[in-house]
């Protein structure tokens, strides 16, 4: 008995050797394979999907969500695109330039999709006498009849409550939309239809101040800014952590390595993540940050003890064989630890929680077979050999 905890220790260091020497010895195959897993994996990220509804924050749990599907089904909430235009301070939207600009939006209304219906003042019809507001062209009207409109438009209190300011300065041209069934891809459309018409209306009318505003429109900046963040703030997040391993390392060699690791991390995770079905939304873009950390955190303690055992006047080969076997219960037990702790996320009430821990404890997964299948080829072909004067001087780390 008192001969088991050798035993023990014995057979874990034989395993890490065995993993070692196995990872030393076919790292050119291992490096192949991860390659290809890499590229098969990453051909997914033209599937990458992005949520930016309120379900995917909301909690499933919440004992009066399914009263409120219930209702939106009954009574669903149509879905409206705002155009407003908006006049000169202290003049009104009763000016020609203005109303010739809202009765050209009607007429061009039809170009969004899934467009069903046109509001506007210029259709506005009183509900007590059922007359029309403008009952004759806007081309007919001369301006003194168009001011002295202005202050029967402001007295009803149904207009002013809908579609027009009380100072009668700002007026909203309102496109009812049936696109309740509309996919991500089609609200995206609509969004981008919304935009172009507007700029259209803007170049046919510069003296015009027009705005547009619908959800459609939230949606479509909501995935902009994880798209951006995506393609902006990540690969400025790795450079600044590859930058700094080079200076501590004092090798550009060594940056390239991690840089490798990292994009190989990445694409396999995001990758995997398409085809799996998963959407990013607002909390989990996040995610591939903190995996980005965690990968460059396992390439460091590999290359602290390659670098050392370098200095030590070790062949490449025999170097990387004690890192990896130094390096490879540590690493383990912090993947493993790691992976558990984001995944406990699963028991938070929020879908976008939920799905931030996934996405990291499956990056922490790839980044860790990543570090064992192609670190030991990509430092044993990329890091040069030190010189006597170098193997001389103490390492940084």
């Amino acid at each position: 008995m008192a001969n088991e905890p050798d035993s023990k220790e014995f057979v874990q260091k034989s395993l890490a050797d065995r993993i070692a020497d196995y990872c030393v010895a076919n790292c050119k195959i291992l490096f192949t394979i991860a390659s290809v897993i890499t590229l098969l994996l990453a051909s997914g990220i033209l599937r990458t999907s992005f949520d930016t509804s309120l379900d995917a924050l909301l909690t499933r749990s919440d004992p009066y969500l399914d009263e409120l599907e219930l209702l939106n089904d009954e009574f669903p909430t149509p879905m409206d695109v705002y155009f407003a235009f908006v006049a000169e301070e202290g003049s009104h939207v009763f000016e020609p330039v203005i109303l010739e600009a809202i009765a050209d939006l009607r007429e061009r209304y039809t170009e969004l999709p899934f467009a069903d219906s046109f509001v506007s003042v210029i259709d506005y019809i009183y509900p007590e006498t059922q007359r029309r507001l403008f009952a004759r062209p806007i081309a007919d009207y001369s301006q003194s009849e168009l001011n002295a409109m202005v202050n029967e438009a402001v007295a009803d209190r149904i207009l002013t409550a809908n579609l027009l300011s009380t100072n009668a300065e700002l007026s909203f041209a309102i496109v009812n939309l049936d696109a309740e069934t509309a996919s991500s891809a089609e609200r995206l459309e609509i969004a981008d239809a919304i935009l172009a018409l507007r700029e259209e209306l803007r170049a046919a009318h510069p003296e015009v101040s027009i705005q547009a505003n619908a959800d459609v429109l939230l949606e479509q900046s909501s995935q902009q800014a994880m798209v951006d963040d995506l393609t902006t703030l990540m690969p400025f997040v790795i450079l600044i952590c590859v930058l700094t391993i080079c200076y501590c390392f004092r090798s550009a060699a060594l940056g390239v390595c991690i840089l490798t690791h990292t994009i190989f991390t990445i694409l396999c995770t995001v990758g995997a993540l398409a085809y799996l079905g998963f959407a990013f939304n607002t909390i989990s873009i996040i995610a591939p940050l903190v995996v980005v950390i965690i990968s460059v955190a396992n390439s460091v303690h590999i290359i602290s003890i390659y670098k050392q055992a370098l200095h030590k006047n070790d062949c490449k080969a025999k170097a990387m064989r004690l890192s990896v076997a130094h390096n490879f219960q540590p690493i383990t037990l912090a993947a493993l630890t790691t992976a558990i702790g984001f995944s406990s996320l699963n028991m938070c009430s929020s879908p976008a929680i939920q799905d931030f821990g996934q996405i990291v404890a499956i990056g922490i997964v790839f980044a860790y077979l990543l570090t064992l299948a192609i670190l030991p080829a990509l430092l044993i072909q990329f890091s040069l050999t030190l010189t006597a004067a170098a193997a001389a001087r103490p390492p940084f780390l």
